[in-house]
């Protein structure tokens, strides 16, 4: 008996419904805190805005992480947090260029990171083409 009910506890999943809810909710300070960063009246406060999305980026990744999807999602799940956590990761040479006051350094990273970005975009196109509607997969 007990073996039973651990076992029934240990499979509750989120509906369709709620997942899409958790993950949008999850990721809306994300979008955000990118939105922040467009018009940043210097490379000092770019820095900053920076920092806030990175710290955006990983509050959603480890509450992506802690969802307990539907079957079907749990794949594209797993790699949406990794990918929101490389991405965080990846906003620390930005961050830091723009702290120092190179432009160069910001301007080549503004044009050519996109691996991570391609992460999350892929990994909310898996769960669209599963059925989810998650809203806009990537930072603006």
């Amino acid at each position: 008996m007990v073996l039973l009910t651990a076992a029934c506890g240990g499979e509750h999943r989120l509906s369709k419904s709620a997942y899409e809810q958790h993950v949008q909710a999850a990721y809306a300070p994300v979008r955000a805190a990118f939105r922040g960063t467009a018009n940043a009246p210097s490379l000092e406060e770019l820095a900053a805005r920076v920092a806030t999305a990175q710290a955006a980026l990983r509050k959603a990744a480890d509450e992506v992480a802690l969802l307990r999807p539907p079957r079907n999602a749990a794949g594209p799940n797993d790699d949406l947090a990794e990918a929101l956590r490389a991405y965080a990761d990846d906003l620390d040479g930005l961050r830091r260029a723009a702290a120092a006051g190179d432009t160069r350094v910001v301007r080549r990273f503004e044009s050519g990171n996109r691996e991570s970005i391609d992460r999350i975009e892929h990994a909310a196109e898996e769960l669209a083409e599963r059925g989810y509607r998650l809203g806009p997969p990537a930072p603006d």
